[in-house]
């Protein structure tokens, strides 16, 4: 599911990484014993798809190569990993809250 849903951000040639600590987190606040995983979509939607959508509107969108999504604490973390324009390829690594965290 999180790969289906992160690849249309790769129609722009960037690459998101999803670790694993982010998918369980993902699984986990997406499941409930009464209803199952019903919220999953709308946790995939919400913690990880709108902060990224965020990403592509608020930021240096276009030097961007990279983004690393991880589980910090009770968030995600989003990392960019910026190109070095003199070189072409990743400079530094900034590190982004998404603003995700276990009170949905």
């Amino acid at each position: 599911m999180v790969d289906r849903a992160i690849e249309r951000f790769r129609v722009d040639g960037k690459e998101i990484e999803v670790d694993e600590s982010a998918i369980r987190f993902l699984g986990d606040t997406g499941y409930d014993a009464m209803f199952g995983a019903r919220h999953l979509t709308r946790n995939v939607e919400q913690l990880l798809l709108q902060p990224l959508a965020r990403e592509t509107y608020f930021s240096d969108w276009e030097r961007v190569e990279r983004i690393k999504v991880s589980k910090v604490g009770s968030a995600l973390v989003f990392e960019k990993v910026h190109r070095d324009p003199r070189r072409g390829r990743a400079a530094n690594a900034v590190p982004s809250s998404g603003g995700a965290s276990d009170s949905s």
